[in-house]
């Protein structure tokens, strides 16, 4: 049986900062070719949370997912709630993916409802964000498989000092499950002990200025052969999509915003407990870019 694994859709009607598309048409383009994708591969989308960007979208967003679904009702979903999906990171009570859920649109598992058996002897469990790991059978007879939102990393950290996390090769080595697909880590890595995997498939969409050159894709995983195909996302080239120039533009306000830091840090012209007053007179005597001063001010004066 062929699985579409995927993750991290955050569906939502507002463009991300600096994007300069029609953002909302551009994402329903994406579940359009994701549909499509599984229907003519025959596969069963897994979808490992953070569906949508928020609790509850507009009537506009559901709208129009809904209606993309039901244009390919042979195509299955399943899917786990991330944070973005969940009433104040906890609650399915009027959100988004639990109306999709009670439509029929997609199907919500998790560990209550763990483990859903799959056609080709595959039992899917579920791992919503918060939730306990559930606990796979043990039997060979069936191909185990995980979809969950939690923090899993490959080889190193995401930024420094980041601790909320586990790193994927051992925690495949500390759950045996034949497939472990991971939602919340926006970067895509895949990795593997002996024959089981660990799929963390990446964003679906460029959401931040970070992922300005980000390649989205998906991966398809075949459960009887254990062999797997990583599929590129169709996507716009950056410059007809992002607002560069702006993006640059916050880069360098950035670095010198560091550098200031840094320098403040370490100046010997501060003197008593004024913050402001010093904060001024180091700025006036170092001459801090205007950008820089306006941008801190607006911080200290809470604008």
């Amino acid at each position: 049986m062929k699985l579409l694994l995927t993750a991290d859709w955050h569906l939502r009607s507002s463009a991300p900062e600096n994007r300069t598309d029609n953002f909302l048409r551009t994402e329903i383009h994406k579940l359009k070719w994701l549909l499509e994708l599984a229907e003519e591969e025959k596969a069963i989308i897994l979808q490992a949370g953070d569906f949508f960007d928020r609790p509850m979208p507009s009537y506009t967003l559901l709208s129009h997912v809904i209606e993309t679904i039901l244009i390919h009702p042979n195509v299955e979903i399943y899917c786990v709630y991330g944070q973005h999906d969940l009433g104040y990171h906890v609650t399915r009570r009027n959100t988004g993916l639990n109306l999709l859920d009670k439509a029929g649109c997609v199907k919500v598992v998790d560990s209550a409802s763990s483990p859903l058996q799959l056609p080709s002897r595959v039992d899917l469990y579920g791992c919503c964000w918060g939730e306990e790991l559930p606990v796979p059978y043990k039997t060979k007879l069936k191909f185990k498989v995980l979809i969950m939102h939690r923090m899993l990393i490959g080889r190193k950290r995401l930024w420094r000092g980041q601790t909320e996390y586990d790193v994927a090769r051992m925690f495949l080595r500390d759950h045996k499950f034949d497939l472990i697909v991971s939602g919340d880590n926006h970067h895509h890595f895949i990795d593997k002990v002996r024959k089981r995997y660990v799929v963390n498939p990446g964003s679906l969409t460029r959401l931040t200025t970070a992922q300005v050159n980000y390649e989205p894709k998906v991966v398809l995983f075949d459960t009887e052969t254990r062999e797997y195909e990583v599929e590129k996302v169709p996507i716009a080239p950056p410059e007809s999509v992002f607002d560069l120039k702006s993006i640059e533009e916050s880069r360098a306000v950035n670095k010198d915003l560091e550098a200031f830091v840094e320098g403040l840090s370490e100046s010997s012209e501060l003197e008593g407990l004024d913050f402001i007053k010093n904060l001024n007179a180091y700025m006036e005597s170092n001459k801090v870019e205007e950008p820089v001063q306006e941008y801190i001010r607006r911080m200290v004066h809470g604008e």
